[in-house]
């Protein structure tokens, strides 16, 4: 990992190839990319992963590296944009509700149009509060309202993601390599979950069978 001052762990490894890591890693992880960003960018560089400009081939391959001018727009499209996901990841703890149980619908009260009108903005806030639909009203009580009812539906993604994080833990504890085809055995009660989604399991564990048991 790198420094703020520019310096790796790995000396073998410069720190601007980390930098651009980020930037490339940035569409997939936008949080964790711009989290780390944040601690090791230096003063002249951009001021968000989001609004560094990607590795231009010709000058990277002579080691020349330019970051792109600074869009307030977007940053402080980001900036909210992670305000709000604290927000609801906060909501949902003081429901008592897991990360990993979908819910239906988030409400949220801002008005701010640069988030409202990007539908990737809006795809970041429902994968990371894991919700279906996201709502704005801004006659809103709070400024995020989580709405904690669910669905047999609902409870029912829940226990499939549950599911799912057991027999990926099962396929650690038992030594198997990432992405290794492997027949995993399915617990007890939860055959008729794994038979209904069982293409979606298969696909989420890399499993080439799943065992019931008698």
């Amino acid at each position: 990992m790198i420094s703020r001052f520019g310096t790796c762990a790995d000396k073998n490894v410069p720190a601007e190839i980390w930098k651009k890591f980020l930037i490339i890693l940035a569409p997939f992880a936008p949080f964790l990319a711009e989290e780390i960003w944040q601690v090791v960018r230096a003063e002249s560089e951009a001021a968000s992963v989001h609004l560094a400009s990607w590795p231009h081939f010709a000058r990277a391959s002579r080691g020349e590296f330019e970051l792109g001018e600074i869009d307030e727009s977007i940053l402080n499209a980001m900036t909210e944009t992670r305000r709000l996901v604290t927000l609801g990841l906060e909501a949902r703890e003081q429901a008592g509700i897991k990360i990993r149980q979908p819910l239906g619908v988030l409400k949220i009260r801002s008005s701010k149009l640069e988030i409202r009108n990007n539908a990737n903005l809006i795809k970041l806030l429902r994968e990371e509060i894991n919700v279906g639909e996201i709502v704005w009203d801004e006659k809103s009580a709070a400024e995020v309202e989580l709405d904690t009812a669910l669905t047999p539906e609902l409870r029912e993604q829940g226990e499939l993601r549950e599911l799912i994080r057991e027999l990926q833990n099962w396929r650690k504890t038992n030594g198997l390599k990432p992405g290794a085809p492997a027949a995993i055995p399915v617990p007890a009660g939860r055959a008729a979950l794994a038979k209904k989604f069982a293409a979606e399991i298969k696909r989420a564990t890399t499993s080439s069978e799943l065992v019931f048991g008698e």
